[in-house]
């Protein structure tokens, strides 16, 4: 269980899928992905270059390699 809930812009989605620390959260690596949850109901869950792609910012639900 995450310790706290972390919500992201598009900012700094973008950040942390171009190797750049956003605030505590670690850039992304080689084949990690990152999921969020997204208010629309079309797209409920993202990966954060989906997410980037089609410009829609969110919670940060996990992180997987």
């Amino acid at each position: 269980m995450p310790s706290r809930r972390v919500f992201m812009n598009l900012g700094k989605i973008r950040r942390v899928c171009s190797w750049w620390r956003a605030r505590t959260i670690r850039p992304l690596g080689m084949e990690e992905i990152m999921v969020f949850r997204t208010k629309k109901k079309k797209y409920e869950r993202l990966d954060a270059r989906e997410a980037l792609l089609l410009g829609i910012p969110g919670e940060v639900i996990c992180r997987a390699r």
